[in-house]
C-alpha cells in the first residue's frame, strides 16, 4: 500500500512532524523531498492517532543535506 502526506523537519538531526495517518501502522516510511531530488527513509518514533501527529527520525542524513527546520516559537501567545 502506498500514500503520500506532508511534514516539516523539526530539528537539523532529522525529526520530521507529520499526521499520524499518513504513518498509519508503519514502523519505518520513505521520504520523498519537496523538489523530489531526494528519497530518504526514516524510522517511526512515536504516533498519537487521537491528535492525529507522528514524529520521524531519518535513518540517515546525505553529506551535503541541508534541512530547513520550520520555526517554531517557544513563546506562549498573548491574549486577544
Amino acid at each position: 500500500a502506498g500514500g503520500h502526506g506532508s511534514g516539516f523537519f523539526v530539528t537539523k538531526d532529522g525529526h520530521i512532524l507529520t499526521n499520524a495517518h499518513v504513518v498509519g501502522h508503519a514502523t519505518r516510511v520513505r521520504v520523498v523531498t519537496s523538489d523530489k531530488k531526494e528519497k530518504l527513509v526514516a524510522e517511526v518514533l512515536r504516533t498519537d492517532p487521537w491528535r492525529d501527529v507522528a514524529l520521524l527520525r531519518l535513518e540517515s542524513i546525505p553529506a551535503g543535506f541541508d534541512i530547513t527546520v520550520l520555526p517554531v516559537r517557544e513563546e506562549r501567545p498573548g491574549i486577544g
